[in-house]
């Protein structure tokens, strides 16, 4: 998947639905998705299967993120500018 990001295009790779579990299962972080512990990184907002918007490494540490669009294009851009320093 593809997002224009003011006129510059970022690369946003995606997983379906029912992989998504199996990959917070091995993330170690399922539990904490399905109690409601996990927020979105940058607004705070509480994290479901269903919210999950974007789901990245950054210095090592996980980074998970809503599905606002405004909230991915934060991370997308945060992440784009890791890759590009580090």
């Amino acid at each position: 998947m593809r997002v224009k990001l003011k006129h510059k295009n970022i690369h946003i790779p995606a997983i379906s639905d029912d992989v998504l579990p199996h990959l917070l299962v091995r993330l170690k972080v399922y539990d904490d998705i399905v109690s409601g512990k996990m927020k979105c990184r940058i607004c705070g907002r509480k994290l479901t299967l269903d919210t999950i918007g974007a789901i990245g490494m950054l210095n090592g540490e996980l980074i998970l993120v809503c599905d606002k669009l405004s909230c991915i294009s934060k991370a997308s851009i945060l992440f784009s500018e890791f890759q590009t320093s580090g």
